[in-house]
C-alpha cells in the first residue's frame, strides 16, 4: 500500500510564524523520519517528509507531507508506524543541541533565499503571485525573515500541538494495491478512520 499523511494548519489558524515554524520542523526531522521509517523499520522502498504551501488570495494553508510506498504492508500499518515516528520525535527534539537547531535553520534560511537559476523559474513564480492575486513579489526574503526569528520552542509545540495533538487536522491518504496484505498491529487497529478535515 502507499500511505501519505499531511497534518495540516487550518486556514483560519495559519500565520506566517505557524507556516515557518511547520516548515522548519519538517527540515529539522526530514533525515531522522527517512532513517526511521526507510532505513530502519524498511517499511517500502521509498519513504520521505517534505513540506507543502496553498497560497491564493482567499485561501492558504500550510502541512507536513510524510509519503511511505511499500508492497509489504498495508496502508493502515503504514499509517501506524508514521504516527509511532512523530510520538517518538518529541523527545529528540526536545534533546537537539542549540548548535544542530540553528544549522538546521541557517540551511533553510539559505535554501529560502536561493535565487531562481531559470529565467523560465523565475517568470513561472512571477506569474503564480499574479494569478492568485496576491502579489507577495518578495516572498521568500519575508518567509526568510520569519525563519530567521523561529526558536526550538516553537517547533517542538508545532509537532505537539500541529501534529500529534487532541485538535489535529490531518489528510490521510491510502492507495491500496493487489499487494500482499501485510501485518497489522494494535497501533493500526486503534487508530482514527481516515478523515479529510480542514
Amino acid at each position: 500500500g502507499t500511505f501519505q499523511l499531511a497534518p495540516v494548519i487550518p486556514a483560519r489558524e495559519l500565520t506566517p510564524k505557524k507556516a515557518a515554524a511547520l516548515h522548519l520542523l519538517q527540515n529539522v526531522m526530514q533525515q531522522r523520519c527517512f532513517d526511521q521509517l526507510r532505513t530502519k523499520e524498511l517499511l517500502g522502498y521509498k519513504a520521505s517528509c517534505s513540506h507543502k504551501a496553498i497560497r491564493s488570495r482567499t485561501y492558504s494553508t500550510s502541512y507536513l507531507h510524510v509519503l511511505v510506498v511499500s508492497g509489504n504492508y498495508t496502508a493502515a500499518y503504514l499509517d501506524s508506524r508514521a504516527m509511532n515516528f512523530f510520538k517518538g520525535y518529541v523527545a529528540e527534539l526536545v534533546a537537539l543541541s542549540d548548535e544542530d537547531f540553528e544549522t538546521s535553520r541557517s540551511s533553510l534560511v539559505k535554501t529560502t533565499r536561493n535565487k531562481p537559476t531559470k529565467l523560465s523559474s523565475e517568470a513561472s513564480g512571477i506569474w503564480t503571485e499574479i494569478s492568485q492575486h496576491t502579489y507577495s513579489f518578495n516572498i521568500s526574503e519575508a518567509k526568510a525573515q520569519t525563519l530567521q526569528s523561529v526558536t526550538k520552542e516553537e517547533v517542538k509545540e508545532m509537532l505537539q500541538e500541529t501534529v500529534l495533538g487532541s485538535a489535529r487536522r490531518r489528510v490521510s491518504l491510502w492507495y491500496i494495491g493487489g499487494g500482499k496484505p501485510g501485518p497489522t498491529s494494535p497501533e493500526a487497529k486503534q487508530k482514527d478512520p481516515p478523515q479529510v478535515v480542514l
